[in-house]
């Protein structure tokens, strides 16, 4: 349900959605041992998820799916509306990524995949995951500049620290401050907000 929540087009989706990544993954395993059951269940999800905008857009879609936004691609009704509006920035600022960024973002902050495992999960290398959460926490900061503490920021990194890559530069290290954003969202995700506690 987290990994759907905030890339469907309409909460009525999720469902089908979980429906058929579920169904897919019960044929699958009826066929051959699932050796890292987990990790093959994100990958269903990630394929469900991409053909889902694929059939929706099928009409006007000339850039690859995972290329374009939830926001380019106009998904009308927001899935998550949070009562926090910080925790909104950051569900609005993660839907206006390129879907490959946001499925990255979200695999490695509010699931703690390891770059293998999310390069598994969207068929690609450990390289390219790396390149994408490096861009898209770039991306974040800037949206989020509000939300984000000068201490963290690039510019900052880079004017005091010349010639040496930040935290957000270097593989396999997160950023705390988009941690700890990610962490305000993800109860959200599953469908538990505690402002409404």
């Amino acid at each position: 349900m987290r990994f759907f929540s905030n890339k469907a087009a309409s909460p009525n989706d999720i469902d089908d959605l979980m429906h058929t990544t579920f169904l897919r993954y019960i044929e699958r395993s009826g066929r051959e041992k699932i050796r890292l059951p987990l990790r093959f269940l994100y990958r269903i999800a990630h394929h469900v998820l991409f053909e889902y905008w694929r059939k929706r857009k099928r009409a006007d879609l000339h850039d690859e799916v995972g290329e374009l936004s939830l926001a380019d691609m106009g998904p009308g009704i927001t899935s998550l509306i949070a009562r926090d509006q910080k925790k909104q920035q950051v569900l609005d600022a993660l839907r206006s990524l390129r879907l490959d960024y946001q499925v990255a973002v979200e695999l490695r902050y509010w699931e703690r995949l390891p770059y293998e495992e999310i390069a598994e999960v969207m068929d690609t290398t450990t390289g390219t995951v790396g390149t994408w959460l490096n861009r898209s926490r770039k991306q974040l900061e800037k949206k989020l500049g509000a939300l984000y503490p000068a201490t963290h920021r690039s510019d900052d990194q880079s004017s005091s620290n010349a010639g040496q890559p930040g935290p957000e530069h270097a593989p396999g290290q997160d950023d705390p401050c988009i941690q700890g954003l990610m962490d305000g969202v993800r109860d959200l995700a599953s469908g538990r907000d505690e402002d409404d506690a």
